[in-house]
């Protein structure tokens, strides 16, 4: 039945959807060949839209919830912005947790350095997670509980940035070849410095002791 579903809505977009978009964009967004079936994104639309994540994905929600107030009940569509914004969930992060701790003998607070308990660590996502909304070991790092909670939700100040992409190397090994997936060292720069021009502008630096 979903196979069925899925074959009949790919050849209407082969045919009604396609080529549209393609000219309504006046061919700036991507290239496409129907016989065999790819399209392929211009690497500056992909750039323009990674930049400008944040905002493309708030009108995108907008339209979305204004669609599905037009076509369903009242009644159910109350407080259809919130539900919209929920569709995106956080993993559980225990497994990243475990090869972050045990790969690195140190066991300290990425960020101030404090030497970390078993039983009291927290796994941060260095550019945060409303941004990127995704749970990659190559964001992911591990942090004492103060640093985690007063980082909320900024970007780490960019002396960070050389760490994580330094620590990122030591993980490109086999066994940790599904989770760096599609890691480069230049996507994790860019994306942080996309996230500073989507609102993500103010640096955070933990405080240290005297």
């Amino acid at each position: 039945m979903m196979i069925d579903i899925s074959h009949r809505i790919k050849v209407k977009c082969k045919e009604n959807v396609v080529g549209a978009l393609f000219a309504d964009t006046r061919k700036l967004f991507y290239s496409f060949n129907k016989k065999e079936e790819w399209i392929q994104i211009n690497p500056e639309m992909y750039t323009f839209i990674c930049k400008h994540k944040v905002l493309i994905e708030k009108l995108n929600y907008y339209e979305w919830a204004k669609f599905l107030e037009k076509v369903n009940e009242e009644n159910v569509t109350t407080k259809i912005l919130n539900k919209i914004d929920e569709s995106s969930k956080r993993n559980n992060l225990s497994v990243y947790r475990k090869i972050l701790y045990d790969e690195f003998e140190s066991r300290t607070c990425f960020y101030c350095g404090k030497q970390l308990k078993a039983d009291d660590i927290h796994v941060d996502h260095f550019i945060p997670w409303s941004f990127i909304k995704d749970d990659k070991l190559w964001n992911l790092v591990l942090s004492c509980p103060k640093c985690n909670l007063n980082k909320k939700d900024k970007l780490p100040n960019i002396d960070f940035l050389t760490r994580i992409v330094d620590r990122n190397q030591t993980l490109l090994i086999d066994i940790y070849k599904t989770e760096m997936h599609n890691y480069q060292a230049k996507k994790l720069l860019n994306i942080y410095d996309w996230a500073k021009v989507n609102g993500y502008s103010e640096e955070w630096i933990p405080k240290l002791k005297a």
